[in-house]
């Protein structure tokens, strides 16, 4: 099995300075791209806001309970007693 030779020369014939260099260059332009849209933002969103303006929903009041919810409410806890009872027996 061949030895691994560490060196600079090793890095210069395989052009890893120029290839660290980009990427460099590519990571502080992407890094520089998204501080400025941040630094942006506040001007922006009152743009948009202009041209897309917020919707507002407005909610009902609420039902008020009926009589027939109690057996509702029952059944639904019927049936969750009995499926909890049948995965204990199941295991």
């Amino acid at each position: 099995m061949g030895t691994l030779n560490f060196s600079i020369q090793n890095i210069i014939n395989g052009d890893g300075i120029s290839l660290a260099i980009t990427g460099m260059v590519i990571v502080f332009m992407a890094l520089s791209i998204i501080s400025t849209f941040i630094a942006l933002l506040p001007k922006i969103l009152p743009i948009l806001e202009s041209i897309l303006p917020e919707e507002h929903v407005h909610h009902g009041p609420t039902k008020k309970a009926k009589k027939n919810d109690s057996e509702v409410l029952a059944a639904i806890g019927y049936a969750l007693v009995k499926l909890n009872s049948e995965k204990r027996q199941n295991g």
